[in-house]
């Protein structure tokens, strides 16, 4: 599968390289390699992920030569283990819209007009 994912980038001008170690190490030695002027990852939600995307952010913006490197990552995950969910709604919308300021003022629930059955209780009361 690999070299097969190898030939199909080869064909299309670019080339894949792997590399195994430490990814602060790695990919500034990588980037001068490459002459690099952008580098892109996928964030993961792990705190040891995030640990090491924080690293290797910090390491490039430390070094001299690296500094002037865009860094762009992006989300692309879609399985998450029910500790990492939003535990309510203000945490839900601040992550649908990351650039509105919410605010933590309860709103009434509004009552439902489906009505009930006779063994369902109503949830409001």
């Amino acid at each position: 599968a690999v070299t097969d994912l190898r030939k199909s980038i080869h064909a299309r001008g670019g080339e894949l390289l792997i590399r195994t170690g430490d990814p602060v190490d790695i990919l500034p030695k990588l980037a001068r390699q490459v002459g690099a002027t952008e580098i892109r990852w996928s964030e993961e939600p792990g705190i040891y992920e995030r640990d090491v995307s924080r690293n290797v952010r910090e390491r490039f913006i430390m070094s001299r030569d690296l500094s002037d490197v865009k860094i762009v990552t992006d989300i692309g995950y879609t399985l998450y283990h029910p500790n990492d969910l939003p535990q309510n709604a203000l945490q839900w919308q601040s992550l649908a819209h990351p650039k509105q300021k919410y605010s933590k003022k309860k709103r009434k629930a509004k009552r439902s007009s489906m009505p009930l059955s006779k063994t369902s209780k109503d949830p409001m009361d």
